[in-house]
């Protein structure tokens, strides 16, 4: 059922949000020649065959082939297809292990059947599951178009994106809050910001990053540069979708107020300053890289920022995001942002000063610009 009621989203979260807010993003959007909703309407497809939604299934109007489309649009039509499936089959299991509203222990089991998957070949029996069997089949799309390197990446990645899952569900139940580290070093697993650097660099354009390139001090810090400010984005636009389900106290905003002893309004202006400096320190970070003999490490620096525009417009506009789902008592609320615009320059802090904010777990990333 489509929610009834509408709430501005200042009016929701209590922030002082204006009606045009102008997102610092100096890479233009780009979509891959398939098609946001042709990608979309495939991996429905697969998505409704493989019993994990009906076609009556609200998840039809959030859109998700558009960040599969917009993040990594150089990739071949055949990775592209399993790309968007695995967001598909990423946001739906995020969301029914929400539904199971247990202590972690069910979400353990069910999380450990699926790592199981990986490391076992399609010949050995695995239980009735859907969702085990989903994943059984998503993997099987990765192998077919990858190489043996993107697909061990593959497999990596996804097996820290489901440990940081529940590292999440963990905080969400302990008493004491995180730390700003903690909460950073969390929402960098539980994000999939690992599986979203290796789905550009896997074998699905033509060309792979090894384990050791990633972690190169300067190719790490400019692919967190990027990728910390489309997690901390969502973290913004998700506050109305989160605040019902008691997940306010494990966002962005709320952990900076915290850290500085401030409000959240005030940390909203913090936000922004933080976004800036991380994406200005992105370009530089960029620059240098653009200039490696790697001619991989190249093509990665040119490719990996998409994943900052496709961010922003897809979260600023999905479903997802805006439309709440009914509770006792009301029929839902459809949430209206202000008008979201992506601007070449930043607006709240100088490019030119380098000067590394004060939380240790990214100050270091200033340290490679070299």
């Amino acid at each position: 059922m489509k929610p009834t009621t509408t709430a501005s989203f200042a009016h929701f979260t209590g922030l002082p949000v204006t009606d045009a807010v102008r997102v610092f993003c100096p890479v233009p959007l780009k979509t891959h020649p398939i098609g946001a909703a042709a990608l979309d309407r495939h991996a429905w497809g697969w998505a409704i065959q493989h019993g994990l939604i009906t076609a009556e299934s609200p998840y039809a109007r959030m859109n998700l082939g558009l960040v599969a489309a917009t993040s990594t649009p150089f990739s071949s039509p055949e990775f592209a297809k399993a790309w968007a499936c695995a967001w598909y089959w990423a946001v739906l299991w995020d969301d029914w292990l929400d539904g199971l509203d247990t202590e972690p222990t069910e979400q353990t089991v069910h999380t450990a059947e699926v790592l199981r998957v990986l490391s076992t070949p399609s010949t050995v029996p695995d239980p009735e599951d859907r969702w085990i069997a989903s994943f059984r089949d998503l993997s099987r799309l990765m192998k077919n178009c990858l190489p043996s390197d993107g697909l061990a990446g593959f497999q990596r990645s996804f097996t820290n994106w489901l440990v940081g899952d529940l590292w999440k569900r963990s905080l969400q139940r302990r008493t004491a809050p995180p730390s700003l580290g903690e909460y950073l070093r969390m929402r960098w697993q539980k994000a999939a910001l690992e599986s979203a650097a290796w789905g550009v660099a896997s074998g699905g354009a033509g060309y792979t990053l090894t384990v050791e390139e990633h972690l190169d001090p300067v190719v790490h810090a400019f692919t967190q540069a990027v990728l910390y400010p489309c997690a901390l984005f969502n973290d913004l636009v998700s506050l109305a979708k989160e605040a019902p389900a008691a997940q306010a106290e494990l966002n962005i905003l709320t952990v900076l107020a915290r850290e500085h002893g401030i409000g959240r309004a005030e940390a909203l202006g913090t936000y922004w300053e933080l976004h800036e400096r991380t994406v200005s320190l992105m370009l530089r970070l960029q620059r240098r890289l653009l200039a490696d003999p790697r001619p991989h490490v190249v093509r990665y620096a040119v490719q990996l920022p998409q994943w900052l525009p496709a961010t922003i417009h897809w979260t600023s506009t999905s479903l997802r995001y805006l439309e709440l789902p009914a509770v006792a008592g009301n029929e839902g609320t459809r949430i209206t942002l202000p008008s979201v615009s992506m601007v070449a320059d930043p607006t709240v802090w100088d490019p030119d000063d380098l000067t590394p904010p004060p939380y240790p777990d990214i100050a270091w990333w200033w340290d490679q610009v070299g």
